[in-house]
C-alpha cells in the first residue's frame, strides 16, 4: 500500500518547485541573486554578470568568449 500522506506532501512539494521556477524564468532581478535566496544564503547579492544584470548579456559574451 501507497503512504497517501506522503504522496500528497511530494506532490505539494514539487508543485512548489515548479512555481518558483516560472518565477526564476520570468525574473528581471539578478538570476544569481535568485537561486542563493532560494538556497537560504544570508547575504545574497546581484552578480552583475547575469542577463537581468547586464541587459546587454549577449554582446558581453561575445566580448568574453568571441562569436558563438
Amino acid at each position: 500500500d501507497y503512504d497517501i500522506s506522503r504522496i500528497e506532501q511530494i506532490k505539494r512539494i514539487r508543485i512548489n518547485e515548479r512555481q518558483r521556477m516560472k518565477e526564476y524564468i520570468s525574473s528581471e532581478s539578478c538570476l544569481m541573486q535568485f537561486i542563493t535566496t532560494e538556497l537560504d544564503d544570508p547575504d545574497p547579492k546581484d552578480c552583475k554578470i547575469c542577463s537581468n544584470c547586464n541587459k546587454d548579456y549577449f554582446r558581453y559574451r561575445e566580448n568574453l568568449y568571441g562569436k558563438w
